[in-house]
């Protein structure tokens, strides 16, 4: 039996995996690995990437509604439940291109100057718009111009203003 104390190492991983030129050996933290493989799985929802994947995702997963607002299932794989909870990290990263506003959620993508509006102004401002919930961008478009609803409540109307008059959604 050996009787020898062994030491703890007093190497620090936040050292170790710094880059070469600072002191450290240069490898990745894992958990930066599987940060990046979830946005580049994201990225491809997104862009509707064209693969068997994102297909079945948007048809099983997605299901119409903003990626965005979904709940996180407790019977989903973990590759999926990792996608969903790294959101919160990569939701300022995504800004939405409206285009003609069919496919941007307007309370719930980053399509806004003042970011996504839901998290930013709460419930209330969906209640005084009387605007859906899952409206698209393209709910508030008419003409090839901005059509809010008529405003009362503060928020709203600093919602509203935020968007230059002349500002094409296109």
């Amino acid at each position: 039996m050996c009787t020898e104390k062994l030491e703890k190492s007093k190497l620090k991983w936040s050292a170790v995996c710094t880059p070469k030129e600072e002191g450290g050996l240069g490898l990745r933290r894992i958990e930066d690995i599987n940060i990046a493989a979830a946005m580049k799985h994201i990225w491809k929802i997104f862009m509707q990437a064209g693969s068997l994947w994102v297909a079945w995702v948007n048809i099983y997963l997605i299901k119409g509604r903003s990626f965005w607002s979904l709940s996180i299932p407790s019977d989903c794989s973990w590759t999926w439940r990792k996608i969903l909870q790294i959101r919160s990290k990569v939701r300022p990263l995504f800004k939405h291109v409206i285009g003609n506003g069919e496919v941007t959620f307007l309370w719930h993508d980053n399509w806004h100057p003042l970011g996504p509006l839901l998290p930013r102004f709460g419930t209330g401002v969906i209640y005084d718009a009387a605007i859906p919930l899952d409206a698209k961008v393209s709910y508030i478009i008419v003409a090839n111009a901005w059509n809010w609803p008529l405003s009362s409540t503060g928020e709203l109307m600093i919602l509203q203003s935020s968007i230059p008059p002349n500002l094409s959604p296109h």
